[in-house]
């Protein structure tokens, strides 16, 4: 890469193999703050690249997220609020999200010790022994 000025070039930098990753990622800052919005976007996204390689999570999906322009985003149709009509739902014809989530907490071994309905204070504890006893 060819270093006009503008852009980060590291043809010329020698570390001192003493300096410490802290030392060298400041040094890395001080370079990319000199630089414009659109370059600076470019050298973080090259450093990603380039850590990716050697990461030990290099196989997952997340592992290097690089940054666009936001006019090269495009959008999609989902809407995670549109739900099934309830007559589809009622016949068990498209999924809810009620039944999904029973189905999650019967079959996930970490979710079952999970309470799902509210706690009884003492006070109706109090209550149902006074109606056991006819008191109420």
């Amino acid at each position: 890469m060819p270093n006009n000025g503008s852009q980060l070039s590291f043809e010329n930098v020698k570390l001192i193999p003493e300096m410490t990753i802290d030392e060298i990622v400041k040094y890395l800052i001080e370079k990319i703050k000199i630089l414009t919005e659109k370059e600076k976007v470019s050298a973080i996204n090259k450093i990603k690249i380039d850590l990716h390689e050697i990461s030990p999570f290099c196989n997952e999906p997340v592992d290097c997220v690089l940054w666009v322009e936001n006019t090269n985003v495009v959008g999609n149709d989902y809407n995670p609020n549109k739900v099934a009509p309830p007559e589809l739902e009622s016949k068990c014809w498209a999924p809810s999200w009620r039944r999904m989530c029973k189905v999650l907490l019967r079959n996930d071994y970490w979710c079952k010790g999970l309470g799902q309905t509210q706690p009884k204070s003492e006070a109706y504890q109090r209550y149902k022994e006074m109606k056991k006893q006819g008191l109420i």
